[in-house]
């Protein structure tokens, strides 16, 4: 039938997984890791920020610095954003549906929440 996708991997019309996780919590634990690892790695730039690059040489200070604060403080909030999603994916995964499908030469993504 022209103008419809079927989702990939479903038996029928369905969007809502079978048996086991719906795609919904999948999702919103993946988005959860992902903001485990932002947040890291954005505190991790944020702790280097202003240090040194190298070790103290023999005169005294070393002169280089870090200057990570923008890519820790990106990093801070795109991981906020990522949990908050996550999160919200995962409170409201009863009732979500999400789909992932071909259409003609398209990749399609199509949800509820």
């Amino acid at each position: 039938m022209r103008g419809s996708f079927r989702p990939l991997g479903a038996r029928s019309g369905s969007v809502d997984a079978e048996a086991g996780w719906p795609r919904g919590k999948i999702a919103g634990v993946a988005l959860l890791a992902t903001s485990v690892a932002a947040l890291a790695a954005g505190v991790g730039f944020l702790i280097a920020d202003g240090k040194g690059v190298c070790d103290r040489p023999a005169d005294g200070e070393c002169t280089e610095r870090y200057t990570t604060g923008v890519q820790g403080w990106a990093l801070v909030g795109a991981g906020v954003a990522a949990g908050a999603a996550g999160g919200l994916l995962l409170y409201k995964s009863s009732r979500a549906q999400v789909a992932v499908g071909v259409h003609g030469p398209s990749l399609v993504a199509s949800g509820r929440f």
